[in-house]
Order: C-alpha cells, then sequence, then structure tokens
C-alpha cells in the first residue's frame, strides 16, 4: 500500500511537470523551451527512482528540482509574452515574473541537498549538516528578500515588483554566496569517492563523471563566448549552438547517472567511460591545436606561392589524419599510467612474459614463470596449473 501511494504521488509529480511544459508550449515557439523541456526529464528521472526507491530522498529531491524547473521555465515564457512580446495580452504577467524569480533561488537548496544526500539519501557525516542548513538559510534570506524587499524583477528590468512591501537594497550582488555550499557539497562527492569502497564508490563515479562533463562543457562555452567578447575571436554561430547543444545535454546527463548510479549501475562500467573520455577529450583538444596551428603556419609559409589557404587547409586535414592512430596509442598509454597504473603494469608484465615464452622450452619452467605472472598481476588467494598427461 505505502509502494502505491509513493508511486501515485510521483506520478502525480510528473504529470504536473508534463502540463508546465505543454502549456508554455502553447505560448511560444518550442524553439525557446529548452529550459523548460529540463523539468519533465529531471521530473521523470526522479519518479523513477521515487517509485523504484521510495525510502530514498535522491528519486524525490530529484522530481522537485524537475518541478522548479520547468515553473520557472513556464513563468518565464509566460511573463516574456504578456510583458515584452505582447504588452497586455495575458493577466498577471507581473505576478509570473515575480514567482520565476524567487522560486528560482530554491533550485540552490535542492541542488545542495541532493549532493549531500546521494547515494543512500543520508548525510556523509553529521558535520555535513552545518553545510546543509547553510545553505537553506542563505535560500530563505534570498527568497524572502526577492519575493517582498527588492523592487526589481530580476529578468525583466524596468518592471517593480508588485509585492514590494518596504525597498531595501537588492541582494543581487551577494547571490554568488549562494553557490558556496554547493561547492562544498559538490567537494563532499570528490571524498566520499576517494574514501567509499565497493558499490558506494562506482556509484559516486558515475555522478562525478556527469558532472564533471557538464563543468567542462559549461566553461569551454562561457570561455569561447569571453574570447568572442574580448575581440579574441570572431563570432562563430556554430560553435556557440555546438557548445550549447553539449552543455544542454551534458546537463540532463546528470540525472540519468544518479539514475543508473542507484538502480543498474551494475550493468555498466564508469572507468571504461572515464578512460575513453580522458582519452578522447585529450585527442580532440590536441588534434585541434595542431590543426589550428598548421593552418596558420602553412598559411604563412605558403602565402607567397599560392596566395591562398586552400592548400593550407587541405594539407593540415591530412596531417591531422596522419596523426590520429599515433597519437591515440601515446595518449592512451599515458592515460593507463596515471590513472590505470595496475592495468597498464599487468600489460607490461604480460608482454615481458610472451617475449620470455618464445626461447623457454622447459615445461616446468613456463609453469613457475605463469603463476608468477599471475600472482603480480591478479593477486588471487590460490593458483594453480594443472596439466593433462599425454596419453601413451
Amino acid at each position: 500500500m505505502i509502494r502505491r501511494r509513493n508511486g501515485s504521488v510521483a506520478l502525480i509529480g510528473w504529470l504536473v511537470s508534463v502540463a508546465i511544459a505543454i502549456a508554455a508550449g502553447l505560448i511560444t515557439p518550442a524553439s525557446d523551451l529548452s529550459f523548460v523541456l529540463i523539468g519533465p526529464i529531471f521530473t521523470t528521472v526522479g519518479a523513477a527512482l521515487a517509485w523504484r526507491r521510495p525510502e530514498n530522498v535522491v528519486g524525490w529531491l530529484l522530481e522537485l528540482f524537475g518541478f522548479l524547473v520547468a515553473l520557472i521555465g513556464f513563468t518565464q515564457t509566460y511573463a516574456l509574452r504578456g510583458l515584452v512580446d505582447a504588452p497586455d495580452s495575458l493577466p498577471a504577467a507581473t505576478t509570473a515574473a515575480w514567482l520565476s524569480v524567487w522560486v528560482f533561488v530554491l533550485l540552490f537548496g535542492v541542488v545542495c541537498s541532493i549532493f549531500l544526500l546521494f547515494p543512500n539519501g543520508r548525510l556523509p557525516s553529521p558535520r555535513w549538516r552545518v553545510v546543509l542548513w547553510a545553505q537553506w538559510v542563505l535560500v530563505a534570506v534570498f527568497l524572502v528578500g526577492a519575493a517582498f524587499f527588492d523592487d526589481t524583477l530580476g529578468f525583466f528590468p524596468g518592471y517593480h515588483n508588485p509585492y514590494l512591501i518596504v525597498p531595501l537594497p537588492s541582494l543581487a550582488g551577494l547571490t554568488p554566496s549562494l553557490m558556496l555550499p554547493n561547492l562544498a557539497a559538490a567537494l563532499s562527492l570528490v571524498l566520499r569517492a576517494r574514501r567509499a569502497r565497493g558499490d558506494e564508490r562506482q556509484q559516486l563515479k558515475w555522478v562525478g563523471y556527469a558532472v564533471a562533463l557538464f563543468t567542462l562543457s559549461f566553461v569551454g562555452g562561457a570561455s569561447l563566448n569571453g574570447l568572442v567578447a574580448f575581440g579574441l575571436l570572431e563570432p562563430n554561430t556554430l560553435a556557440s549552438d555546438a557548445f550549447g547543444v553539449v552543455a544542454f545535454g551534458s546537463f540532463l546527463g546528470v540525472p540519468l547517472a544518479i539514475a543508473v548510479a542507484v538502480l543498474r549501475y551494475r550493468l555498466y562500467d564508469i572507468d571504461v567511460l572515464i578512460n575513453r573520455t580522458l582519452v578522447y577529450a585529450a585527442l580532440s583538444a590536441t588534434l585541434a591545436a595542431t590543426y589550428f596551428a598548421a593552418v596558420v603556419v602553412l598559411q604563412a609559409a605558403l602565402r607567397p606561392l599560392t596566395g591562398g589557404s586552400e592548400v593550407a587547409v587541405a594539407l593540415s586535414t591530412l596531417s591531422v589524419v596522419a596523426l590520429f592512430a599515433p597519437l591515440r596509442r601515446r595518449i592512451q598509454g599515458a592515460v593507463d599510467r596515471r590513472f590505470y597504473r595496475s592495468r597498464y603494469d599487468a600489460q607490461r608484465t604480460f608482454d615481458a612474459f610472451g617475449v620470455r615464452l618464445r626461447d623457454e622450452v622447459d615445461l616446468d619452467s613456463v609453469r613457475a614463470d605463469l603463476l608468477e605472472v599471475v600472482h603480480e598481476t591478479l593477486r588471487p588467494a590460490h593458483a594453480g596449473v594443472w596439466l593433462r598427461e599425454a596419453r601413451r
């Protein structure tokens, strides 16, 4: 009965989130709804976890996060249509803008709670309770301030707070302080991953992997925009859109990683994903740097002869293609040496054993050498070699 009731609550939350997204789609074109669509996706993952693991508060927090994101997307879309695109076309548009401002503050508390309570719904230790309480106290202060004591409406400059009680100095300049407990909570994931063993270590790896991907994509997009803003790089709509798509996808990877970690992580080897990500990220960055450097150098060298850049681009492309395989092997070896040392040492041991085996003819020596290799690489409790006697 309890399981059925929890499942019903989770389903209702999912339906409300989807209904909000559909309602927003009726107001504005679907191309503007990336922020709104995040809500139903988070809510879907949260509902699945809440139904399968109702005792784990992480699923409910994910569903709450998805609902809040959908609500913010809807209220901002509603306010944008009723205040900017078609003024006075929708009732209570100013109230919708006001609602989107202070509901946004709640996201900081929910994210901090998810990081601290993952994966089992309990704090890592009692001392982390200070971080959780600090985050929610800050959230309460900013929420009350934005709702009743700030005359601005965040994303809608020029419009005034319809529920203002007493105008006080805006807290917008102190907004970064809301991130401090979140950073501490994210740090707790790293610390726990280093100390954890067994199942919990694998679960923390999944979430750490997803958060790292999102952070890298976000930093990459911000760096690209910064270079454009300072005039160091020409605006490139395709590159900006690509980073936007990657950031959007990696952000959605966070709830999916949480779901896999809680429900199905045993089916997948996260170490393989991390290894491949490190290798191909380093390979892509190296090849991209090589390509652009080769284009610049070859253009300068060939300009007196060709007067154009087509030859430089063609030669740079051929050089990148030729470097792909050897660079991949070298980077793979470097990653294995740095992050997967035991695997790297085991491979070297097996390679050396193969070389010795070519010249070895004594069966007892081969057996002793084989047992030594197995003990050195696999470290079993017991090992033996069984040989079948030849029939006479």
